[in-house]
């Protein structure tokens, strides 16, 4: 555990519980559900003593912001309070850091032991979801600056969604194959299935400098989606060209993060936008249109 200061949220530990515990309400658990989830998960009475302590202040003080504290929870912190002078989750560089703790610790005790505030409206979390099928095949458009400056601009790339990939804080983002084509004018679902895949992790002269440090990636074809908000998804780019199931499809869950590469439409904050990420690893391995 670090700590900084002898305030209650002066260490990671305590801020690590008030953090879960909020969102773990912000997902919509009603607020006792999501404190046993968190005493489940963190077993505070196998923790040693500091940690244990810590963690039934830090719920404690979080249920009472939210006016929500329950008698349990209230009780095992004012136990804690209690055993102040002997709760030494720092060593001291001084006696007033020692006295600041105490200090806090009253303060806290005195604060659950006061009636809590009305119950707080809790704001749930706004999640993405990917509106696309298993296998769903779609062009895309190019259209930005940087295809312009490659000559590209009107011309379509395509992929296709095979997983789906759940990120922070509740949103679910499509895992795509990209294939090695770009095409003049839009393709069909038969064009589009008779062109090998887009490599995600290597590039053809990284195999060829040193073949043996990029052999795990050879056949890494996996990029995701980072959409945070259907606005962002460019729908006037966008043809569906129709749905195409194999072996390919993987189960939600089943791609990491690590195991793709993260992709921006274009005009977001990503740092790898679609087109320009694409264009460059197309134009790497020496794409050509039909």
């Amino acid at each position: 555990m670090g700590a900084w200061n002898s305030s209650l949220y002066g260490n990671d530990y305590a801020c690590d519980v008030r953090d879960d515990y909020i969102y773990l309400l912000r997902t919509g658990i009603a607020p006792e559900d999501a404190a046993q989830e968190l005493i489940t998960r963190e077993t505070p009475e196998k923790a040693q003593a500091d940690d244990s302590a810590l963690f039934w202040l830090a719920l404690a003080d979080t249920q009472w912001n939210y006016g929500v504290l329950e008698p349990e929870i209230k009780e095992n912190a004012l136990r804690c309070c209690k055993l102040a002078r002997e709760l030494f989750q720092w060593e001291w560089d001084k006696d007033s850091d020692q006295a600041n703790w105490i200090k806090t610790i009253n303060t806290l005790a005195n604060k659950l032991q006061s009636p809590q505030p009305p119950r707080k409206k809790i704001q749930g979390f706004r999640s993405f979801i990917c509106p696309w099928a298993m296998g769903d095949v779609f062009a895309y458009r190019l259209s930005s600056a940087y295809s312009k400056e490659m000559g590209m601009c009107g011309k379509y790339i395509a992929f296709r969604k095979i997983s789906e990939l759940k990120v922070y804080p509740m949103h679910m983002n499509a895992i795509i194959h990209v294939f090695l084509n770009v095409w003049d004018k839009l393709p069909t679902l038969e064009e589009v299935r008779a062109v090998p895949l887009l490599p995600s992790f290597t590039r053809p002269e990284q195999e060829i400098i040193n073949p043996g440090a990029y052999k795990k990636y050879r056949d890494r074809y996996y990029f995701n989606f980072t959409t945070t908000s259907k606005r962002q998804i460019p729908t006037e780019q966008i043809t569906y060209l129709g749905n195409w199931i194999d072996e390919a499809i993987r189960p939600t869950g089943s791609i990491s993060f690590s195991d793709s590469i993260p992709l921006g439409w274009e005009g977001s904050r990503a740092n790898n936008t679609i087109e320009k990420t694409i264009l460059s690893k197309l134009n790497a391995w020496s794409c050509t249109a039909p």
